[in-house]
């Protein structure tokens, strides 16, 4: 019983502990960088993508290995998407977003997993995923499929 009914209330008691005493305005998404960090997933277009995501539709970019909890927690904590590669990393966002958030995750064909979704099932949030073309040593996503996919999501 991974989702219980006490396991979803530790999260959202978690979500309010983090985001106590802090300012968050409503934004409509963050990518959250991976980069070349952790195991071998990279998106070979991801700071394109990103970029084409704040320029479309506002989002943020974030760094987490290089921004603190607070600005974490500013850009999470009422953001409408969190987007990313696939890994750990994404906890960050998917931690501090609100319930009816949407978490975007980008995977390698090689290596597809559905772990985060079991979290935002249990938090309530929606889930996508889409999946790129090429291996985890090195892939790329579609900018149509992002924009669709995103187009779903609002």
């Amino acid at each position: 019983m991974p989702n219980n009914t006490g396991k979803s209330q530790r999260a959202a008691q978690m979500r309010r502990r983090l985001l106590a005493g802090r300012s968050c305005s409503p934004l409509p998404g963050v990518f959250i960088l991976r980069g070349k960090s952790g195991d071998a997933r990279v998106m070979e277009n991801e700071r394109q993508i990103a970029e084409q995501m704040a320029q479309t539709y506002g989002f943020h970019l974030l760094d987490p290995m290089a921004a603190s909890v607070d600005q974490i927690a500013q850009l999470c904590g009422e953001a409408a998407v969190i987007a990313g590669v696939e890994g750990s990393h994404l906890v960050h966002g998917l931690a501090m977003m609100p319930p009816e958030a949407a978490l975007l995750v980008f995977q390698p064909p090689d290596r597809t997993v559905a772990a985060l979704k079991t979290l935002t099932d249990r938090q309530g949030q929606r889930y996508a995923l889409l999946v790129g073309q090429g291996s985890t040593a090195g892939f790329t996503v579609n900018w149509d499929e992002v924009r669709r996919t995103l187009d779903l999501l609002a």
